[in-house]
């Protein structure tokens, strides 16, 4: 993974906030510039390095050609190839560029042939042209703002003017250099969901199930497999006996844990792996509970029992114990007081532009807190009847990639207004829900997924999404609805006293079938109010904040 940063300007351009580039790859920061007729080029790159033997230094220039490559991602599939474990992505990205560049310059047809994470900018040095761009999910970031006349800047994080705008995904952006005219260049590619109405009881028997498994298995594969040993395996707690190279964000729910199960198939015993879960102090929460319980101290409530995803994240956790036993599974408890929170806002705010709501900003700083990555180390200490005791120490993982379960809510049906959808004739139909699936899928590329980037990669961390991998959302997309959420029609019933309602029910048969039973009947959350980040605050005048409105000053409470 790298950080990217492109001017183009009518004089010599001045690289700034070059600070917040190389935070996304602390192991080299590059520039590269050039001269196109009266135009200033400025290309600098920052690397993670976590693909193939040796680290490819960034910006990458082909001395022929004058072409410049600055790739920040990881490409899985060329022509639909898994690449094999340990290549270097970077380097065969560049040849399939080049390639083009001598062969037409067809640019946007070179870059559809990779399936992965990513966002690019490209100089063609034979026609003068820049290409910049992102995945068709938007899985990297890459914002852009107009400097001065004629003059353009793309980064993978911009600086703290109100003037950026995230950069399209599913397409590509063409400059002429020499004219200053800018071009989109749409994909001609859309995830069509299949029409098709299946008969039938959805089980654990039914083939969908080992179709997912085969399917996303792979996925988590390789995201797992030739992930190389961590550089600072010294700030590992002395109490882990090994650097990890893989974390988890943990929330203990279906999608995240169906992934942790997943990775234990398709790592070695002897490597271990965080389960990162955020847990934060919500001063409204407690002061509530103290109301309910009629307690006089705030000193007395531990506030971040109080977090849902807390509760669900350690049920799960013992569950793979049990499950996956031989396995070093460090569940690794993030908690973070009402003042941190307060003291890293404005970091967060800066890092999310050009998003700017209140609800940006609580998922935002659940994934900035969790892909930090300190907490404490809990381990189980002893049993009793009221349940388990722990011991923890504090504990910062080494793992440089972090594996989200995101998308598979839009893929299976998990959000409220799924049911919604089904139900809006009153009986259920499915022509509605497939509706409102596709319009999940068509939204992707315009979500969220370019703001989680730049809060998690400051860490210098990487997340890698599974569930969005091309393969799951091509099969994803040609099955039945009713083979993948089917509202009333599944064999799989809520564990005793817990609802589940009828969400992401293929998905549930799976972690089922895997033997993470309890994990298979947990009821989705939005994280904002698994981890408590919504609602920490109050607005001026004591107006309640709401999710839609825009950041306003904070009131400390």
């Amino acid at each position: 993974m790298c950080g990217i940063l492109f001017t183009v300007s009518p004089d010599a351009a001045s690289l700034f906030h070059g600070d917040l580039i190389s935070a996304r790859g602390p192991d080299s920061t590059r520039s590269h510039t050039i001269q196109v007729a009266s135009r200033t080029l400025s290309f600098t790159s920052s690397l993670l390095a976590l693909r193939g033997p040796t680290p490819t230094l960034q910006p990458i220039v082909d001395a022929a050609s004058s072409s410049v490559l600055c790739w920040n991602g990881e490409a899985w599939r060329i022509d639909s190839q898994p690449l094999p474990v340990g290549a270097n992505d970077t380097k065969l990205v560049y040849q399939i560029l080049l390639e083009a560049v001598e062969n037409g310059g067809d640019i946007p047809g070179a870059l559809r042939r990779i399936d992965g994470e990513f966002a690019v900018v490209f100089y063609d040095g034979r026609r003068n042209v820049i290409w910049y761009g992102r995945d068709w999910a938007g899985r990297r970031s890459l914002v852009k703002k107009m400097r001065n006349i004629g003059g353009l800047t793309v980064a993978s994080v911009g600086d703290d003017g109100d003037d950026w705008v995230e950069v399209d995904a599913g397409g590509w952006w063409k400059v002429d250099v020499v004219n200053g005219k800018e071009e989109w260049i749409a994909n001609e590619f859309r995830w069509e969901l299949t029409q098709t109405i299946a008969e039938g009881v959805l089980d654990e028997s039914s083939p969908e199930i080992d179709d997912l498994h085969r399917a996303l298995g792979e996925a988590v594969r390789l995201r797992v497999q030739g992930i190389p040993e961590p550089p600072h395996a010294n700030n590992v707690s002395k109490i882990a006996e090994k650097p990890s190279k893989l974390a988890i964000l943990f929330s203990g729910g279906v999608d995240c844990t169906t992934i942790a199960r997943l990775a234990h198939d398709h790592l070695p015993l002897s490597e271990p792996i965080d389960l990162l879960n955020v847990a934060f102090e919500n001063p409204r929460v407690v002061a509530a509970r103290r109301k309910e319980k009629n307690i006089a101290d705030s000193a007395d409530i531990d506030p971040y029992n109080l977090c849902p995803d807390r509760i669900t994240g350690l049920s799960s956790y013992h569950e793979l114990l049990s499950v996956c036993p031989g396995r070093s599974w460090r569940f690794i408890s993030i908690n973070v007081p009402y003042s941190d929170a307060i003291s890293h806002r404005d970091k967060i705010i800066s890092l999310m532009r050009p998003h700017n709501t209140e609800m940006d900003l609580s998922i935002a700083m659940a994934f900035y807190f969790a892909s930090r990555g300190v907490g404490d180390l809990v381990r189980p200490s002893s049993t009793s009847n009221s349940g388990f005791a722990y011991s923890s120490y504090p504990y910062t993982t080494t793992s440089r990639i972090l594996l989200s379960g995101l998308g598979a809510d839009e893929l299976f049906g998990g959000y409220t207004r799924h049911p919604t959808a089904y139900m809006s004739s009153g009986t259920g139909s499915y022509p509605k829900l497939i509706e409102e699936l596709q319009l999940d899928l068509d939204r992707l590329p315009h979500r969220n997924l370019g703001r989680d980037d730049r809060v998690t990669a400051h860490w210098a961390k990487e997340m890698r999404y599974p569930f969005l991998d091309e393969e799951v959302v091509r099969w994803t997309s040609m099955t039945s609805v009713t083979k993948k959420c089917p509202f009333g029609m599944s064999s799989l019933e809520p564990s005793e006293g817990k609802e589940i309602g009828k969400s992401k029910m293929i998905l549930r048969l799976l972690a089922s079938k895997l033997n993470m039973k309890q994990a298979a009947r947990e009821k989705k959350r939005a994280v904002q109010f698994g981890a408590r980040t919504a609602k920490m605050e109050i607005g001026r005048g004591g107006r309640g904040v709401k999710g839609t409105h825009t950041i306003m000053k904070t009131v400390i409470i």
